[in-house]
């Protein structure tokens, strides 16, 4: 199978996650789980990813109202 098949057969998974992270009561989850994460591992990276991609939901969101 070749990058080409294999994208055909795929979506991208920052746009199924933004999708996600309009809905309030994901957003807080996932949010939590991040801050969780990062308290176990220390893992600023990770948090700062979580962050951005809400922050980026949040833009789109008060773009279309």
């Amino acid at each position: 199978m070749n990058m080409e098949s294999i994208l055909k057969c795929t979506a991208d998974f920052r746009d199924y996650l933004l999708k996600d992270l309009a809905e309030p009561e994901f957003a807080k989850h996932y949010l939590e789980i991040s801050i969780e994460n990062y308290e176990k591992d220390g893992n600023i990276e990770i948090l700062f990813r979580c962050e951005h991609s809400y922050h980026l939901c949040a833009q789109s969101n008060a773009k279309r109202n």
